[in-house]
């Protein structure tokens, strides 16, 4: 074969393989690799941490490392890597090492390269206060877990589905810009436009969306600022009511000439039932019997109040349902009970017999107010 035709041939190699090679994704490095001496020069390998598939060519990626040399902390163009976010498995990240011409360690590092631009500027990927999407750390930010954020981050409409959004602090606003959401310090007062409709202007929400079950959707203007929300609720009420003003520990509330909830002004009057009985009562249990001896008694039980008063401050009356005398007759029995003591959450009870005959309830009432 001659020379010529040697030549011919590596010429059709090269434009058959051409095509595939600028099919291939990568991201060329560029930026400047410093220490506290200045730019480094030596060399800088890089290195994935598992096996990896680049699927922008599906070839196999090897975790054996690759170096280029580093000259005046910059590397030659033709530093590149497979960008990470076309690797599989996901969420990969190379490994990076910087060595000086005496071959000891300068810099070490874990990045994620994004496709982004086609470059990869290693200077801002240093881990300072610098903010930039090309900062990476020992663990890098992943897609499928949960990440805490100790800085305002802004994602690219579109690049990450939010299903929740953790509130922010207080005296924070959601404010959404370029279809970017992000936490901002409110402006108390501002005036605020919704699609070009100035503050205090009617709006018009169009066709507002389909409310789910069991739940409430709430619309609201504040400050010229129009918003929506969708609430759970509970119960089958058909009303949602709002309040005002401030509200005092203890107090009742009642609805004001305007429909809102407020402040009664008064402390609230709290009454609550109880009952005792073998089934269907609030406090389960049976009532005792006593002996025959006149003016015998059985007791104390406890009756439970359904929710537990404050303190004992209350007032409490019990009485005794159907009284069973079976010596005299079914249900001419002679008994009264007594209130042995109280506490916030229960009342004790005492049965005793007027005649010399053995008796029981078969239930206590009791009524509390407060």
């Amino acid at each position: 074969m001659t020379i010529r035709k040697i030549l011919i041939a590596l010429m059709l190699m090269t434009l058959v393989m051409a095509p595939a090679a600028l099919r291939a994704t990568v991201t060329q490095i560029t930026g400047t690799l410093t220490s506290n001496s200045g730019p480094i020069s030596g060399k800088l390998c890089v290195s994935l941490p598992v096996n990896s598939i680049d699927t922008s060519t599906s070839r196999a990626l090897s975790p054996q490392a690759t170096c280029w040399p580093l000259t005046n902390g910059v590397l030659p163009s033709f530093a590149r890597v497979v960008p990470n976010d076309v690797i599989q498995p996901l969420n990969t990240y190379y490994k990076v090492w910087a060595f000086n011409t005496a071959g000891s360690l300068i810099y070490y590092a874990n990045w994620v390269v994004p496709t982004g631009g086609g470059t990869f500027d290693m200077g801002q990927a240093l881990p300072t206060t610098i903010t930039t999407t090309n900062i990476s750390y020992l663990s890098p930010a992943l897609l499928n877990i949960s990440q805490t954020w100790t800085a305002t981050q802004i994602f690219p409409a579109g690049s990450i589905a939010v299903n929740e959004l953790v509130p922010g602090a207080n005296g924070t606003c959601l404010q959404t810009m370029s279809s970017v959401a992000q936490w901002i310090t409110c402006s108390v007062g501002t005036a605020v436009s919704v699609n070009s409709v100035s503050a205090g202007a009617t709006v018009n929400f169009g066709n507002l969306p389909a409310v789910g079950a069991n739940n409430i959707l709430g619309v609201w203007q504040l400050s010229g600022g129009n918003a929506s929300v969708e609430v759970p609720v509970t119960g089958n009420g058909a009303k949602a009511i709002s309040g005002t003003g401030t509200y005092n520990n203890g107090h009742g509330v009642v609805i004001d000439a305007s429909g809102n909830v407020v402040d009664s002004g008064a402390t609230a009057t709290i009454v609550q039932r109880a009952t005792f009985c073998p089934s269907g009562c609030t406090t389960t249990g049976t009532p005792c019997t006593t002996t025959s001896g006149s003016s015998d008694q059985c007791g104390p039980q406890t009756v439970n109040w359904p929710v537990a008063f404050a303190d004992t401050a209350y007032a409490v009356s019990c009485s005794g349902i159907g009284p069973v005398d079976p010596t005299n007759s079914p249900n001419n029995g002679r008994a009264y009970i007594q209130v042995n003591s109280k506490a916030a959450g229960s009342v004790a009870i005492i049965t005793v017999t007027i005649g010399a005959s053995s008796i029981h309830w078969t239930e206590f009432d009791c009524v509390g107010v407060r």
